[in-house]
């Protein structure tokens, strides 16, 4: 019983921080983006581009799909991830009737909404 009790206040106490491990995007609302990812002050000039932000991350890479613990977090939030694309760094995520556009890169991952 005390070793059930203890597991369960471990699991509760790695599951908030799990969840405070994220904030909100300050260029898309709602969306989450890992605490210890940087915003890099870039422009798109992609005529099509409405919102374009670029955060670098050193745990993500281009070849590698976006870390679970991650994704689980973008999902918790609500975001649905549609179906793969042709491009693997590219993950689209819709909420509502909103899409974001997630690419990866190495050290760094950049969000965008088209028009």
């Amino acid at each position: 019983m005390k070793k059930a009790f203890i597991f369960i206040i471990l699991f509760l106490l790695i599951g908030i921080g799990f969840l405070f491990s994220v904030r909100e995007s300050d260029v898309f609302a709602q969306f989450p983006i890992p605490r210890t990812a940087e915003k890099e002050a870039k422009i798109s000039h992609d005529s099509s581009v409405e919102k374009y932000a670029r955060y670098s991350w050193p745990k993500i890479k281009k070849d590698e799909p976006i870390p679970s613990s991650y994704k689980t977090l973008i999902t918790m939030w609500g975001w649905k991830e549609k179906e793969q694309q042709d491009r693997k760094e590219m993950t689209v995520f819709k909420k509502d009737e909103k899409e974001i556009r997630f690419f990866t890169h190495d050290g760094f991952f950049i969000l965008v909404t088209t028009k």
